[in-house]
């Protein structure tokens, strides 16, 4: 099975102060260890440099974080292409998702990968395309 990882949750296991900080971090220890397969999107990175950089402000740790992110194995990243851009465009009119969240399902749906998120509003809205981290984890691969 492949799986599409929302940045939030690699974005978690590198910040020590967010909630969820210990389950992303045993999220990103199954993949690293089950080589389990990953496919996202190529902002995947702009997103983690953005948002490391803001919280931050310290380009060292942006770096080393963003590096953690181009190592991760079996990753897969594809472009944000038209075909991508209309599955996008139903998730944000059919379950009112903002747009980023829709390119993270648009991108889990076409690669037949579930999305793994902390958050709850893409878990109740997408329910269909995505995996509640909990029972990821769970998972014997």
């Amino acid at each position: 099975m492949n799986f599409t990882l929302d940045a939030s949750v690699f974005i978690s296991a590198f910040q020590k102060g967010e909630k969820n900080h210990l389950a992303a971090r045993e999220i990103l220890a199954k993949i690293n260890t089950d080589k389990i397969a990953l496919v996202n999107h190529a902002l995947f990175f702009f997103e983690i440099l953005c948002a490391i950089q803001r919280k931050t402000g310290d380009s060292s740790v942006t770096m080393k974080t963003l590096n953690a992110a181009k190592a991760l194995p079996m990753a897969k990243y594809v472009p944000i292409d038209r075909r991508l851009y209309a599955n996008q465009e139903t998730f944000v009119t059919e379950l009112g998702l903002r747009g980023a969240d829709a390119i993270y399902l648009a991108v889990a749906k076409e690669h037949k990968a579930r999305l793994l998120t902390f958050d709850r509003e893409i878990l109740v809205r997408a329910e269909k395309w995505c995996m509640p981290t909990n029972k990821f984890l769970a998972l014997i691969v």
